[in-house]
């Protein structure tokens, strides 16, 4: 598979923001920004969670909401604090909450066919 960027904005949720390409990242959970982006935009910790990296290793990073803006919509969602110099991800739970999915043959993003179960 190829890799696949998401141009959006990412804003505070008063409403500073900044426009950028995010890697799209189907195997990650949340979004992360280095600090660069989120010290720009002034977003805030709420708290702080423990992940577990792709090689096993458990880190603690900083927690926030951030807004999310692509092609009309809008949507608030997590949003991992990162460090400096790296690259800013977009993930599953952000793609989700704005009715998007990663269609791996075509990389393409695709709005999600909703469908009600009785």
């Amino acid at each position: 598979m190829g890799v696949v960027f998401l141009s959006a904005e990412v804003a505070s949720p008063e409403g500073k923001g900044k426009k950028l390409d995010l890697l799209i990242d189907s195997g990650t959970k949340y979004s992360l920004l280095p600090e660069e982006i989120w010290k720009s935009i002034g977003l805030e910790e709420q708290k702080k969670r423990i992940f577990n990296l792709a090689d096993g290793t458990r880190m603690t990073f900083s927690v926030s909401r951030c807004k999310f803006k692509y092609g009309g919509m809008e949507q608030l969602s997590p949003v991992i604090m990162g460090g400096k110099g790296i690259p800013p991800v977009v993930g599953t739970v952000t793609l989700e909450s704005m009715g998007l999915v990663l269609n791996p043959y075509t990389r393409e993003l695709k709005k999600i066919r909703r469908t009600v179960l009785n």
